[in-house]
C-alpha cells in the first residue's frame, strides 16, 4: 500500500460513488486487500435504495429473495433495510438496522431512489412516510392510516383487511411482494446469512454428537423390542 503524501490527497482520492465506500469506517475491499481508491472493486452506485420489512423474523427471511432480484454486488444498489432483525440480513449484500434515532435522521437527511415498505401497521408506515424517496411502492401512512401506494399494492393491501378476499388468495408470499414492488418473479430463492467461523465450529461439534444420540436411541429401543418379543 502506497503512503498518502498527506489527508488532502488521500481525501481527493475518494470515490463516494463506489458501493463500498462507508464514509465512518474502513470499506470490505481496504480492510481485506489494503487497496485503496479507486481499486478493482470499485463498483459505482447506481441506486439507494430503502426496504423496510420489521417482522416477523421469519417474514424477514422471506423477503430476502428481493436481494437476489436486486443483486446489489454486481448492480450497484445500496439497499438500507430496516427491520427488527438485522441479525438475520446478509450484511455483504444490504445494511441491516435497527429502528433508532439515527435510523429515523438517516431517512429523512438521505435523498434516496426507492423505498420499499413491505408492512401494512402503523410503525412501518410512518417510517415510509418519512423517507425521502424518489418513488415509494408497498405500503405509506394516509390520514394517520397505513395505506397502499399504488395499485401494485391493492390485492395484498386487500387481503389483510377483508378475511372473504384473504382466504381466497392464491398467490405466495413471495409472489405477492415482487408483484408489490413491481419486480417480475422468476423463482428467486431466499438469501440468507452466512453462519460466522465460531456458529460453524460450533455446529461440527454438535452434530456428531446428534448423530450419536440418534444411533444409541435407535439401539435401545430394538433391544427393547427384542427382549418384548
Amino acid at each position: 500500500m502506497n503512503e498518502p503524501a498527506n489527508a488532502f490527497e488521500l481525501i481527493k482520492q475518494l470515490r463516494r460513488d463506489c458501493a463500498h465506500f462507508l464514509g465512518d469506517r474502513p470499506c470490505a475491499p481496504h480492510c481485506s486487500k489494503g487497496v485503496r481508491c479507486t481499486c478493482d472493486d470499485f463498483l459505482p452506485v447506481q441506486r439507494r435504495g430503502v426496504i423496510i420489512k420489521l417482522g416477523a423474523g421469519g417474514d424477514v427471511l422471506r423477503t430476502t429473495p428481493l436481494l437476489r432480484a436486486l443483486d446489489p454486488p454486481h448492480t450497484g444498489a445500496k439497499i438500507f433495510w430496516v427491520t427488527h432483525f438485522p441479525e438475520l440480513l446478509p450484511d455483504e449484500v444490504c445494511e441491516p438496522a435497527r429502528v433508532t434515532a439515527g435510523t429515523l435522521a438517516r431517512l429523512q437527511a438521505t435523498e434516496w431512489d426507492f423505498c420499499w415498505n413491505l408492512d401494512k401497521d402503523l410503525e412501518a408506515c410512518s417510517l415510509a412516510a418519512m423517507t425521502r424517496a424518489g418513488e415509494h411502492r408497498g405500503y405509506i401512512l394516509r390520514d394517520g392510516a397505513p395505506a397502499a401506494c399504488d395499485d401494485r399494492a391493492w390485492h395484498t393491501f386487500a387481503a389483510g383487511i377483508d378475511d372473504p378476499y384473504s382466504k381466497a388468495n392464491s398467490k405466495s408470499y413471495v409472489e405477492s411482494i415482487f408483484e408489490v414492488v413491481g419486480l417480475p418473479y422468476h423463482g428467486e430463492e431466499y438469501l440468507l446469512k452466512q453462519p460466522s467461523k465460531l456458529a460453524t465450529q460450533r455446529a461440527d461439534q454438535l452434530l456428531p454428537r446428534c448423530r450419536m444420540d440418534r444411533l444409541e436411541c435407535w439401539r435401545k429401543s430394538s433391544l427393547a423390542r427384542a427382549d418384548l418379543a
